[in-house]
């Protein structure tokens, strides 16, 4: 009867615990569940076909993947989108509650792993080791981004896998390998980093097993899995390795300086706080009460090293899981203070949380019973850490509320501009955006998938976009190769572009170059050279500006209006004959910006002292001609052309 009563105890417990899990999850991320698409989100609309989801568009993620560019091959996180499309529509509400039970069930199986790994020293170490992983901070991207429910599918898929081969080797019921291998498929079919998976069978095999044999036995079945994955990568793209955001590992690595700074990656990863929205003092304390906790737990660790057989497997397991989550994608991972990119800490943070509570918990000798001080000093620094991630963890997520509105507002611009330009009659309807947002406060928004946001599903029409990046994400001769290739593939000449800055603060848009000038007088010249709306690389030869003058045009005085550099130019440059400019007998006047003013010999060359420097970012100009006849009146003033100025000398 008794024995009865421990098991009722026992599983009343249980469910006490994960019932509180899943309400802690869905509690904190409520905020969230109205926040509008982000980024990749977007791409929902890359599997519709009219106005429904195509399983044929899903079965070509199975074999083969359509993706390309990066070869992913990811079927499985898109398979639930086809049945909450059933459900929700396009309404993201339904898709980030989805997400959120996600997590809430992989924080669930953390803390059957936990005690399994404990050897059920406690549930409430595993209860708490869970609690602390629903609410990392670090967490968030992955939860809140829909489309990164790959990375939490993939743990979740990883976990049942480790669950069911801990089971097998502790229970001896070797059935549940073959359903581990199952998971490890599964994993594998959401986000490459399970290939990693079989090194902790092999640990676990090792650690909890009686017949060391079998660790290396099961080696076999795991290797031929993985084998048959990298063959069926192999059919699929005719090449096994990755590419990320277009680059090899290392090229990104180099580029985003990855290997300089990752220290500061571990430190924004293990210590997650977004400094985008706390500042640097409320930073500084969340971070210092988290290192004091750590600093504690790695107190005890040091006795627990020596004392705590069941402790030393534990850090075995969480330290692998950590270093092989971290280990194949560390060229590509890279955290920033305000926790950008920190999807990649969401499995690595459980094997290094797993170290952390249990060297807080765990008794020192199996069996023995903890001091008052010990157990007090523990559960105060347990109790402050829960409370600096619940703090950290909501604050965060105010910038995911604020990046989804920035999305959706530009949106909501863009098409309000595009209703304008066909409301004055304009057929030119293309947009060129530049410094499109990359991210708000460490939210990734919109970057290249704006141009998923201007069609339909997601919009009542299609808008022509080409989402262009500021200098700090791509540099400018990528930026002009991109441009060119757009224009290509569209079959547009520079005036079919439209040139609109993206804003965040205030959030909306603004034309690039402000109001066009029309021509005014009865001869203005027309503009010819450099074509309107083109663009300009400060590394080439300086540009010619050429124009077709009025046949009673004698001198002329081109105006530049530059935006975006510090000097400020003079309203015109004098153009006299025989000292600046060319006319030929079709009266066509070729001007350079070396030539210079002769009525202004102290004012510096344009192009060699101000084009030629570096620049922040692309240079807006703006020129137009006034002209004037023998007697020096003004007899017409040009339209204005609109160039920009590429800084190419880095």
């Amino acid at each position: 009867m008794a024995s009865v009563l421990d098991k009722r105890s026992f599983a009343t417990k249980t469910w006490g615990h994960l019932i509180f899990l899943i309400v802690v999850s869905l509690v904190f991320y409520a905020r969230s569940f109205d926040n509008y698409w982000i980024k990749d989100d977007l791409a929902i609309g890359n599997f519709f076909v009219g106005q429904d989801m195509s399983w044929g568009t899903w079965l070509k993620e199975l074999w083969p993947s359509y993706m390309e560019s990066e070869h992913y091959w990811r079927p499985i996180p898109l398979l639930p989108g086809f049945f909450e499309h059933k459900l929700w529509g396009l309404n993201p509400i339904g898709y980030h509650i989805d997400n959120t039970l996600m997590h809430a069930f992989t924080a669930c199986l953390i803390y059957f792993v936990t005690n399994r790994l404990t050897e059920n020293a406690s549930k409430s170490i595993g209860f708490c080791v869970a609690l602390i992983f629903a609410i990392n901070p670090v967490n968030a991207e992955s939860v809140v981004w829909v489309m990164q429910r790959m990375v939490v599918i993939c743990l979740f898929f990883s976990l049942a896998a480790i669950l069911l081969w801990l089971k097998a080797v502790q229970d001896r019921k070797p059935l549940f390998r073959i359903v581990a291998l199952i998971c490890l498929t599964l994993a594998l079919l959401s986000k490459e980093i399970a290939l990693t998976l079989p090194g902790i069978f092999f640990l676990i095999d090792w650690l909890y097993g009686k017949n060391k044999k079998l660790a290396f036995l099961w080696t076999i079945p795991s290797a031929l899995l993985l084998a048959t994955y990298f063959l069926c990568r192999y059919l699929m793209w005719g090449q096994i390795v990755n590419t990320y955001a277009g680059l090899s590992p290392m090229e990104y690595a180099q580029a985003n300086r990855v290997f300089e700074n990752f220290h500061l990656t571990l430190a924004h990863g293990l210590a997650p706080v977004n400094r985008g929205i706390f500042g640097k003092a409320g930073s500084t304390v969340l971070t210092g009460i988290i290192t004091v906790t750590y600093f504690i737990a790695a107190l005890r660790a040091l006795v627990l090293l020596k004392t705590s057989r069941v402790w030393r497997r534990v850090f075995v397991i969480g330290l692998a899981i950590f270093i092989l989550g971290t280990g194949p994608i560390l060229p590509i991972c890279w955290v920033d203070e305000r926790l950008f990119n920190a999807r990649f800490f969401y499995q690595p943070a459980f094997g290094f949380q797993l170290i952390i509570i249990t060297s807080l918990l765990l008794p020192f000798r199996s069996g023995s019973v903890p001091s008052h001080i010990d157990t007090i000093v523990s559960r105060i620094a347990l109790f402050f850490l829960v409370a600096a991630f619940s703090i950290s963890l909501a604050g965060g997520l105010t910038a995911f509320d604020h990046g989804g509105q920035q999305v959706q507002g530009l949106q909501e611009a863009l098409l309000n501009y595009s209703d304008r330009l066909e409301q004055r009659g304009e057929r030119k309807k293309t947009i060129v955006v530049l410094y499109t947002p990359t991210q708000y406060q460490g939210v990734p928004t919109l970057e290249y998938s704006l141009e998923l946001a201007l069609r339909p599903p997601l919009a009542p029409k299609t808008v022509g976009c080409i989402p262009l990046l500021s200098r700090d994400f791509l540099t400018p001769k990528k930026w002009a190769q991109e441009l060119r290739l757009a224009m290509k593939q569209k079959l547009l000449s520079f005036s079919d572009l439209r040139w609109v800055e993206c804003r965040s603060e205030p959030l909306g848009i603004r034309p690039y170059f402000g109001a066009r000038e029309p021509a005014l007088g009865r001869a203005p010249a027309q503009l010819l050279e450099p074509p309107n709306y083109s663009f300009l690389e400060n590394d080439g030869e300086e540009p010619s500006f050429r124009f077709k003058a009025h046949k009673d045009a004698i001198t002329f005085r081109i105006r530049f209006a530059v935006r975006g550099i510090d000097y400020v130019w003079g309203p015109y440059l004098k153009l006299k004959p025989t000292q600046n400019f060319a006319r030929d007998d079709q009266n066509i006047v070729t001007f350079k910006p070396s030539f210079k003013d002769p009525s202004q010999p102290q004012l510096p060359d344009l192009w060699q002292k101000m084009m030629r420097r570096p620049l922040r970012h692309p240079v807006p100009m703006t020129w137009r001609v006034a002209s004037f006849d023998a007697k020096d009146n003004l007899i017409g003033v040009s339209e204005d052309f609109r160039l920009v100025v590429l800084n190419a000398l880095d």
